[in-house]
């Protein structure tokens, strides 16, 4: 299989979501930040895979991604920490 784009949409819980940029996204091991948009993109091959979304100030998120033959946009909101 070849390799599929993982697009991370990483918003707030705020009643008007906003972008979180420089969030922590960890897919199995390889990490990335996303950008003032929000967002942050993995090729990655077919398969299931552990995710985890982190930010100082911001409740840790975990997610499994599932990747098959199409490319994959993955919303995660990333609650504010009381």
């Amino acid at each position: 299989y070849a390799e599929q784009t993982v697009t991370f949409t990483v918003t707030d819980n705020a009643s008007e979501p906003a972008p979180v940029s420089g969030a922590t996204i960890d897919v199995n091991g390889a990490r990335k930040r996303t950008g003032a948009d929000g967002t942050a993109v993995f090729n990655l091959r077919a398969g299931s895979y552990p995710a985890s979304i982190k930010k100082s100030g911001y409740t840790t998120q975990s997610a499994t991604i599932t990747v098959a033959g199409a490319a994959v946009n993955q919303a995660v909101t990333l609650p504010i920490a009381q």
